[in-house]
């Protein structure tokens, strides 16, 4: 779920509970891959996906990929789809800067990849 912009926003189903703070979760806009590409989500191309909550510390959080029409890539291993990767929000944030995403042999359209985070308290998810 974005807000348009671009930055993702917690789901409706968001406990917000006293003294739990928001996660936020941000990913790119609209992004463009030539057919049989590589798009690289990274600081260096503008399109880093990447949260923060301030109320993790230490506890670990889970972290899961969704593609349509591709598959999703840490540093060159493909992830398997609805896996979830547990660690802490600075580990995670690793892994989301090393994330590839390759579409499906010549496909041509629209893909889309949906990364969800879960704090344990509040589940985030962005496309």
């Amino acid at each position: 779920m974005t807000d348009g912009a671009g930055a993702a926003t917690p789901h409706a189903d968001d406990p917000g509970g006293v003294g739990q703070r928001r996660s936020v979760l941000t990913a790119p806009g609209l992004q463009t891959v030539a057919e049989d590409g590589v798009l690289a989500f990274n600081a260096a191309n503008g399109n880093l996906i990447s949260f923060t909550d301030i109320d993790a510390g230490s506890t670990l959080l889970t972290l899961s990929f969704q593609a349509e029409h591709g598959t999703v890539y840490y540093d060159g291993q493909s992830i398997a789809l609805g896996v979830e990767i547990r660690g802490t929000a600075a580990a995670l944030n690793i892994l989301l800067s090393k994330l590839t995403f390759r579409p499906d042999a010549d496909f041509t359209g629209d893909a889309t990849v949906t990364v969800t985070v879960n704090d344990q308290g509040i589940r985030l998810a962005a496309r």
